[in-house]
């Protein structure tokens, strides 16, 4: 799949202010080229991000895998054995490495 993203502000982690508008064009999970007026392939899907901002990956410091969404999640772990305890936490560290969090 090739995804070509238009006119965006990118924040590279690097320098102190964004660049842009600049186009990124993916193609499967790598981006192979960013500048500017770049021409996407035919089969390309061209996201327009005029007015919105690319910046890298941000990584979660801070994160309890096996605690639940409830009012209380401490409440909800001291009643599950540790087994399902750990298989909540290796399915939601899942979970979140597929959405990118690392």
């Amino acid at each position: 799949m090739t995804i070509l993203i238009k006119n965006c502000r990118i924040i590279d982690g690097i320098s102190d202010e964004s660049q842009g508008p600049m186009d990124v064009l993916v193609e499967g999970r790598t981006i192979c080229s960013l500048g500017e007026n770049l021409e996407p392939s035919t089969d390309a899907t061209v996201i327009d991000a005029s007015d919105h901002t690319l910046l890298p990956g941000l990584i979660d410091t801070h994160v309890h895998m096996i605690f639940d969404a409830s009012c209380d999640p401490v409440g909800h772990l001291l009643g599950e054995s540790l087994y399902t305890s750990l298989l909540k936490g290796v399915r939601n560290a899942a979970v979140a490495l597929q959405r990118g969090v690392t």
